[in-house]
């Protein structure tokens, strides 16, 4: 590292990307996306376990603070783990973890039983994300990181979609629990995968000279570089406000539709479930290709590029949940939720490139705590604790939600604004910009 920034060995770009590469990328996804879609079945199924539980707005999404608080409370660690056991291990044992509790979620008898299964989902999906990017990291150079980080960001456009369309179908159908317990059930036989397919590689091996020989550090050492590379600190701080803002108003969009528009579960399913699936993935790749296109450009450039579409994305979010429109909020929600794609690749690399090999998953789990305390924690609680107390001044469930989405929504611009500071200081600068650069030929080369 030189001046606090990490330094890569530009013939890291020749390293050979071999089979095992891509069986990792490809098992590793497979794993987000279901790590994805489990977290967005609560989501989903929110209005029907309200009334089930009995339990008003600020109640029903205290039940996902169990699921939060624990990825905050072992995000970390697990991070601080992958730098140091084998990943392969954790990540399948996590899998089996988070797919076995999800369908012991569907089985329970109780409101009690339900949060202990939540906090049980929450430690298993807590040692996924970290060993994940990481295995990622050491298969790929940097200029090729981020199509491989691209195309393992896919997994969100999917395990939405089946967090969201599929789940509602089935709950629709079959109720809300057997839903999870057929989530949790499709998810079990990757934890096995893992241990047969992935192959744990070298750290460090895919930058070259540049990661490999570096001694190991702690969690304070990792909070140290962020502080000094204050590229990197924006990124995380950015990004976290982009993920609270964005998947905080998700959160709610489906109980939303169904209490202002009369729409069931399913019908806000298929809507969203087909925003995410072709809106997600097209954002996604035309993100890609516009990264590539910039990939000459100072990194900063990039970084201001995802941060006006942030911004954008915020004032549509902002007319989503204010007008009466079906269709208008339809569309709306069209045009910001795509954002939530857009910059997640492009974040991934640049947490990836500014951090040494060594701190890699660490800093990477740190990111994870701060968008899990923002999505998964303040945004859901904040949003219903704001419908609850619209409801108690004489409005209706629906009336009050949208206030209190309407209130919420502004956080964009916030986090636009965060994440647009990253492009102020050195580690955005071209040097940054040729580490992030995704070649025209980078899917085959090598």
């Amino acid at each position: 590292m030189a001046g606090g920034r990490s330094a890569f060995n530009p013939g890291a770009a020749a390293i050979s990307i071999g089979a095992q590469a891509w069986i990792t990328l490809a098992v590793t996804t497979a794993i987000y996306t279901l790590n994805v879609a489990d977290r967005f079945i609560f989501s989903t199924l929110l209005q029907p376990i309200k009334v089930e539980f009995g339990l008003s707005d600020a109640g029903v999404s205290s039940l996902n603070l169990a699921l939060g608080l624990v990825l905050m409370t072992f995000g970390v660690p697990a991070g601080i783990l992958a730098d140091k056991m084998s990943r392969r291990i954790l990540l399948a044992a996590a899998t089996t973890i988070f797919s076995v509790m999800t369908a012991l979620g569907g089985a329970t008898s109780g409101m009690w039983t339900f949060v202990a299964t939540r906090l049980g989902v929450g430690f298993g999906e807590a040692g996924c994300a970290p060993p994940s990017v990481t295995l990622i990291a050491d298969r790929f150079p940097p200029v090729r990181r981020g199509v491989a980080m691209t195309i393992f960001t896919l997994g969100i456009c999917a395990g939405s979609f089946f967090g969201t369309a599929v789940a509602g179908y089935f709950a629709d159908h079959y109720g809300w629990r057997a839903t999870m317990v057929i989530f949790g059930v499709f998810g079990l036989p990757l934890g096995a995968v893992t241990l047969l397919l992935v192959s744990e590689p070298v750290r460090g091996a895919a930058d070259a000279a540049a990661g490999t020989g570096q001694p190991g550090g702690g969690l304070l050492t990792a909070l140290s570089h962020i502080y000094r590379e204050k590229a990197l600190l924006f990124v995380i701080l950015g990004g976290a406000l982009i993920c609270t803002w964005g998947w905080g108003l998700l959160f709610w969009t489906p109980a939303f539709m169904a209490r202002n528009y009369g729409l069931t579960t399913g019908q806000a399913g298929a809507i969203l479930g087909q925003l995410h699936l072709v809106g997600g993935t097209t954002a996604t790749i035309l993100v890609a290709v516009a990264m590539h296109w910039l990939s000459r450009s100072a990194a900063r450039v990039q970084i201001w590029s995802i941060a006006g579409v942030a911004a954008m994305g915020a004032v549509a979010s902002i007319v989503a949940y204010t007008t009466t429109s079906l269709s208008v909020m339809v569309l709306c929600v069209w045009l910001f939720a795509p954002v939530l794609y857009m910059y997640t690749g492009p974040t991934y690399t640049l947490i990836n490139n500014l951090s040494p090999p060594h701190l890699r998953a660490k800093i990477f789990s740190i990111f994870l705590f701060a968008t899990s305390l923002g999505y998964l924690v303040l945004a859901p609680y904040l949003i219903g604790l704001g419908s609850d107390f619209f409801r108690s001044s004489g409005m209706d469930a629906g009336a009050s939600l949208r206030r209190a989405l309407e209130i919420f929504a502004p956080l964009g611009l916030v986090a636009a604004i965060g994440y647009a500071a990253a492009g102020l200081y050195p580690g955005a600068r071209p040097k940054a910009a040729a580490e992030l650069a995704l070649p025209a030929n980078s899917l085959v080369e090598g």
